[in-house]
């Protein structure tokens, strides 16, 4: 089974809870079979008419599935979330602030529980990291990307996950507009080449979950190969060198 890359808007299972007019709150779960095995992760959202708070948990479960029950006493931002069936089952990157910063923070479910939150990449700032993305490629491998704000335009980075123990050095990657519509493409440094599609925002590249992954280790014609993209993005993006 082909790992699914996930947003904090689009997960494996998206519940509403009708509860009337109230703050928002959502949670990051894991749902088990009786035995206690993994089965899929939810995003379960209240109605209600203020801003989502991503952390606080809308049901009375057991803790230890509900992931960073605390972050929104952080100010954490929304998760970016991949779901796989094996290793390394359903992985979650999110930003957090710490000293004047905005850095990334992740976590994987484990046997047990899910696994103690710690920083991707330290904190090697002051920068802000910002608008996580995890993508699964065809491989099974799990790739970040994200915005990087040092003092001038945002940059986007590159991450692999290093099963099971983190990540590997952040990369800068290339990130352009296309001529004929709002769709971007962003070149990773690995083969073959996964192509993150993100919608074009005010002059800027915004990483969103990608609806294709395309390789550019396509055989000798050349073609692009992956699946069609939908959200009014591209079907033929270019693949950056």
């Amino acid at each position: 089974m082909v790992p699914r890359s996930l947003s904090a808007a689009a997960v494996v299972a998206t519940s509403v809870l009708l509860l009337g007019p109230r703050p928002v709150h959502a949670e990051v779960s894991v749902n088990t079979d009786p035995d206690g095995n993994y089965c899929y992760t939810s995003l379960l959202v209240e109605a209600g008419e203020a801003g989502i708070r991503f952390w606080t948990p809308v049901r009375a479960i057991d803790p230890t599935r509900v992931l960073n029950p605390d972050g929104d006493e952080y100010g954490d931002g929304p998760p970016a979330l991949v779901d796989a069936s094996g290793e390394p089952f359903p992985l979650a990157v999110w930003s957090r602030g710490s000293g004047g910063g905005r850095y990334l923070v992740w976590s994987r479910w484990e046997a047990n529980g899910w696994r103690p939150a710690g920083w991707v990449h330290g904190l090697p700032g002051p920068f802000v990291d910002r608008d996580p993305v995890l993508v699964a490629a065809p491989d099974g491998s799990v790739h970040l990307v994200w915005w990087r704000e040092e003092g001038g335009p945002a940059r986007m980075y590159w991450s692999r996950y290093l099963v099971p123990a983190g990540w590997s050095q952040p990369i800068p990657v290339a990130c352009r507009s296309s001529d004929h519509g709002p769709a971007h493409a962003a070149s990773l440094p690995f083969p073959p080449v996964p192509v993150l599609l993100a919608d074009g925002r005010s002059d800027r590249c915004v990483p969103v979950v990608p609806t294709s992954v395309y390789s550019a280790d396509s055989g000798s014609n050349g073609a692009t190969t992956g699946s069609g993209a939908g959200n009014g993005l591209t079907d033929d993006p270019d693949v950056l060198p």
